[in-house]
């Protein structure tokens, strides 16, 4: 029977019940967007806590590994206790990957605004290679660009060939072309014989003498010279698999190194 409220109306006896924690619970749903899922990360011996959805939504590898499943063991990178673990890398090399992948766009600390070194690049370059992360690959290619361009192109040619940056190789190998100093013995082991000897046919193709003997001065220097056609020529199989180099500026590569 309903009875008379303080007004003297009626009042159901249920409606001042107040609703239970499970009725609460009812009407709490998780955040479309923001709700992220965590997931922890050993590296040599140093754990990292990180949002989930960065790496499966960016990484076909890491899509691939998170839908694994366990089995009857706990799921690896639920806890600090069972962190999902990489091998194989090492820790400053994926804190230079993590530096690009949160950067903060607001009030970064100094830490989070210190940028990284060409070094780190090359960090974030492998990680992101390793791992199919295409967006922060090409920002690292991006990145290392004017870096290397600035360096002996020994190192910039071994780069592009480690991580397939085939964009690379035609600038790369022009830059040796033109360099003052000849190839030396210990360039071999990471150039390879076989591009050591296409390289020396490239150099020895500037016209240093005419065909009297007269020795070519002024404008016509080695740093000046174009290689392009002969390394187009000498090294046509690899630089079919190159990617459009267009991008990079040639004439602004340092030929200068003694």
């Amino acid at each position: 029977m309903p009875r008379a409220g303080p007004a003297g109306r009626c009042k159901d006896e249920t409606s001042s019940v107040a609703p239970s924690e499970a009725d609460k619970l009812e009407d709490v749903r998780r955040h479309s967007v923001f709700y992220f899922d965590h997931i922890v990360f050993q590296v040599g011996t140093r754990l990292f806590k990180l949002p989930r959805r960065k790496f499966e939504g960016d990484s076909e590898v890491f899509r691939d590994m998170f839908t694994i499943p366990p089995g009857d063991n706990i799921a690896e990178g639920q806890s600090d206790e069972h962190p999902l673990m990489l091998e194989s890398i090492q820790a400053e090399e994926f804190e230079s990957l993590l530096q690009v992948m949160f950067r903060p766009h607001h009030a970064p600390t100094a830490e989070e605004a210190k940028e990284l070194s060409r070094d780190g690049w090359v960090h974030v370059l492998k990680l992101t290679t390793m791992w199919g992360f295409e967006k922060l690959r090409r920002i690292a290619i991006d990145s290392l660009t004017p870096l290397l361009q600035k360096e002996d192109p020994v190192g910039w040619i071994t780069l592009a060939r480690t991580y397939e940056v085939y964009e690379w190789l035609l600038p790369a190998l022009h830059a040796l072309a033109r360099r003052t100093k000849v190839l030396q013995p210990e360039e071999v082991e990471p150039l390879g014989i076989i591009t050591v000897v296409k390289m020396a046919e490239v150099r020895e193709s500037f016209p240093l003498a005419d065909r009297n003997g007269n020795y070519y001065r002024g404008y016509a220097t080695r740093e000046t010279h174009d290689f392009i056609s002969v390394i187009r020529r000498v090294f046509e199989e690899e630089l079919r698999a190159a990617k459009p180099f267009e991008s990079i500026d040639i004439g602004k590569v340092d030929y200068s190194w003694d």
